[in-house]
């Protein structure tokens, strides 16, 4: 008997180590899925807000109460909008590395102007260089690794960003954007943007 012991012992062993195999190589691969799935949102999102840097503009330039709407698609993250700065800002915390060089510069602004090249959000601490030919910026803290928190962010110092107060941001899955002039300000001139993310 002790001989038909030690073969059904060796089989459960042996079936037991392969299972933990193919359950430690499911968990890697969904990790790994998740994360090709993650980077291209990053990608997606700079697209949209070159767009909404593009209609900010255009908004800016027509009459009082000239009006455009666009929807944002994102499933991880938050837009807010941050009048204090001009800012209009995307933040989410996403698998990978997708701005993987950390800027290493100290001092940086925390406004942009023309021909600023980086910033700082002095709230994250996320330093951010600009997409060129564009009011745009991005960049993630640290360098990477399993996850990286990642900001882009739309800052302009020819226009004043209004918040909407009823709506000021909002987390994904979308996002319903609307941009209407409502006039300038009266010690600077800027025209005055009002934002609402929905």
């Amino acid at each position: 008997m002790k001989k038909g012991v030690a073969p059904a012992v060796s089989y459960i062993l042996i079936l037991m180590i392969g299972v933990t195999v193919a359950v430690l190589a499911f968990i890697w691969a969904q990790y790994e899925v998740a994360k090709l799935k993650e980077t291209p949102l990053v990608h997606q999102v700079e697209t949209k807000m070159m767009t909404m840097d593009d209609m900010v503009h255009n908004v800016a330039g027509g009459d009082i109460n000239s009006t455009m709407y666009f929807e944002v698609k994102y499933n991880k993250g938050v837009i807010e909008v941050d009048e204090d700065k001009d800012w209009i800002k995307y933040t989410a915390t996403i698998l990978g590395s997708p701005y993987p060089g950390e800027i290493s510069e100290t001092g940086l602004p925390t406004q942009c102007s023309s021909d600023t090249y980086a910033i700082e959000d002095n709230e994250t601490l996320i330093k951010m260089s600009r997409i060129s030919g564009t009011d745009v910026f991005r960049g993630g803290s640290g360098t990477g690794g399993q996850s990286q928190r990642v900001e882009i962010v739309v800052c302009f110092d020819n226009v004043d960003i209004v918040k909407d107060p009823e709506c000021a941001g909002r987390g994904g899955p979308r996002a319903t954007v609307t941009l209407r002039k409502i006039g300038y300000n009266h010690s600077t001139s800027k025209p005055k943007v009002e934002v609402s993310v929905c």
